[in-house]
């Protein structure tokens, strides 16, 4: 049986906090989500030359330009949403 999940360190916070992309394979697609809010960083389908999302390659460039770029949405904050759904996310970084 293969691994189908790899983490690696994507980047830093300013604060200092490590930022991780974790990959994910199976069924045909290869998803790269990042623990800053659960970030959908990159998402492939097998055949299929162009990216399914929009991504930046370097951590440095989210809170730079776009604190919502690829963001999922348990990661964009809502009005509706309690502050402990929002956090939830973050839990990737344990794996």
């Amino acid at each position: 049986m293969t691994n189908n999940l790899v983490r690696e360190v994507f980047g830093h916070t300013t604060t200092g906090e490590t930022v991780y992309r974790v990959e994910i394979k199976g069924g045909g697609l290869t998803a790269k989500v990042i623990s800053w809010g659960a970030v959908i960083q990159d998402l492939r389908l097998d055949g299929h030359d162009a990216p399914l999302t929009l991504g930046f390659d370097d951590f440095e460039s989210y809170p730079a330009h776009s604190s919502y770029f690829g963001a999922t949405p348990a990661a964009a904050p809502t009005v509706s949403a309690p502050a402990s759904s929002r956090s939830t996310a973050s839990r990737i970084s344990s794996i």
